[in-house]
């Protein structure tokens, strides 16, 4: 068994190491992603739309909410993971807009003294794909002629201590402390995005939000399926089933309900449909997840609420 996981191990590491050689490629096709847009934002809005195509690609005002709304999951999650992999959060530069800011609420050193090399890695790109993606989502807004919302308070500490009591794996949670703490807490938050960003796809008639939202959801799916592998690794089944059970209790739908881990002899890699399709969540439950709350107005990781000033 040790020389298995020792393989495994070994196995993780590279496949980290070419996950971020690749995510630098998909950083810059990004940035060419957001040139278009913008460019075709000039164009549109410099004529009159005259017919129904041309009104098409307008973005509503639910398309603008919506970026908005992604743009504060993506401060979250980046302000967490450059936390984690460097020691520090996001750039005033980064943060600044309408709105009321607030304060990230963080242990003061939290850099994780990683053990496992593969570990490192994974939580390295995952800060450097949250940094770009909160720089995309911000870009977005400005080809739309909009200010992006500021960054609001956010909890990274009392939070997770009450994830951990609320979902039975102890007050004591905190994945600033080791590295098995921070792949339960990616895990959390991993789960979340493709299945949003499948909804906004479905919802959304504006093409190059569809574009934008289609090229996040792969992103965030690479970063569910590899921290999900890394948990097997880890043997975090209890845990993580736990986790799962807490998800499943606060988007609060009878079906379909997102699997565990599985066990070691058959862990559950992907949470597909009998189709092998990810489901799909509404802003809604996303923020139940995120406010650690049924129908909360705020809490959780934003105690004040989201900003979409």
């Amino acid at each position: 068994m040790k020389d298995q996981l020792i393989s495994e191990e070994q196995n993780l590491t590279e496949m980290a190491r070419r996950t971020m050689a690749r995510r630098g490629f998909l950083r810059q096709m990004s940035a060419m992603t957001g040139a278009a847009v913008a460019g075709t934002m000039t164009g549109v809005l410099g004529s009159t739309p005259t017919a129904t195509a041309q009104t098409a690609q307008v973005p509503s005002a639910t398309d603008i909410t919506t970026v908005k709304a992604i743009l504060n999951n993506e401060y979250m999650e980046a302000e967490f993971y450059l936390r984690i992999a460097y020691g520090t959060g996001l750039s005033a530069e980064d943060t600044s807009g309408a709105g009321p800011a607030g304060p990230v609420i963080a242990p003061q050193d939290g850099e994780v003294k990683f053990n496992s090399a593969a570990l490192k890695a994974i939580a390295t790109s995952l800060a450097n794909d949250e940094l770009a993606h909160v720089r995309g989502a911000r870009a977005t807004l400005t080809s739309f002629g909009v200010q992006p919302p500021a960054r609001p308070t956010i909890n990274l500490q009392e939070s997770w201590r009450t994830l951990g009591e609320l979902a039975g794996i102890g007050n004591d949670f905190n994945p600033f402390l080791n590295e098995k703490h921070f792949l339960l807490a990616a895990y959390y938050f991993e789960e979340n995005a493709s299945q949003v960003l499948k909804g906004v796809i479905e919802q959304t008639l504006f093409q190059p939000l569809q574009s934008a939202a289609a090229g996040l959801l792969g992103d965030e799916a690479y970063h569910g399926g590899y921290v999900r592998l890394a948990l097997v690794v880890a043997g975090e089944f209890e845990r993580t089933d736990q986790i799962a059970a807490l998800r499943n209790r606060l988007i609060d739908r009878p079906v379909p309900t997102d699997p565990g881990l599985g066990t070691h002899s058959a862990p559950i890699l992907a949470p597909v449909d009998a189709n092998a399709m990810i489901f799909d969540r509404t802003g809604r439950e996303q923020l139940n997840v995120l406010y650690l709350g049924v129908n909360a107005n705020a809490g959780g990781f934003f105690p004040n609420g989201v900003n979409l000033a």
